[in-house]
């Protein structure tokens, strides 16, 4: 979380501060109010409707977000849709402003970690990490392409398949989703 408090700029979801319920003792995080739910929602609500345009300029600005993230020796491993915020921006004609979220796994580049569990949503997992090698910046990189696949196509990667340790071995043979070209954008 201290990580969210390194950056200005609405690529990155904005922490303003932690609250704790005095009753249950369970902490919530303050944040920048986002308006328009997560991404994978926005595109299984939106998808035919958007243009080549608004997709773009989401993934720009997911890669300018993961970029600051790098850029301060970070990775976040976790990147999915889910974790992509939407900020309709009524002031601007409906613009879209993506945010990336949740920091929990998110970790130092060169802090090596003796724990082998494998966390994230599987098609987003990078089949060097599947295969037990350390989290790179690179396995972020291959959640940005998995990202697109979903974005351009408006499924989930493999949506076909089963999330189980098959899928998981045939990630890691080099199998990647196909893009049906009928569900593309506009």
């Amino acid at each position: 979380m201290r990580l969210c408090f390194e950056f200005e700029g609405d690529e990155i979801i904005t922490i303003y501060g932690v609250t704790r319920d005095p009753q249950s003792a369970e902490y919530g995080i303050v944040t920048k109010f986002i308006n328009g739910g997560n991404l994978r929602e926005m595109i299984k609500k939106n998808h035919s409707s958007l243009t080549w345009e608004t997709v773009l300029n989401i993934l720009f600005y997911v890669c300018i977000g993961l970029r600051h993230v790098h850029y301060i020796k970070y990775c976040h491993k976790d990147l999915h849709s889910g974790n992509i915020l939407i900020n309709k921006n009524t002031r601007f004609g409906n613009l879209i402003e993506p945010a990336i979220s949740d920091f929990g796994l998110c970790r130092p580049m060169d802090q090596s970690s003796t724990d082998k569990t494998i966390y994230g949503v599987l098609p987003f997992v990078a089949p060097e990490v599947l295969l037990g090698r350390e989290y790179t910046k690179a396995a972020d990189i291959y959640g940005i392409g998995m990202l697109m696949a979903e974005v351009i196509s408006g499924e989930p990667p493999f949506a076909d398949r089963d999330y189980d340790e098959n899928l998981a071995l045939a990630i890691c043979f080099g199998q990647r989703p196909h893009i049906l070209l009928n569900h593309m954008l506009r």
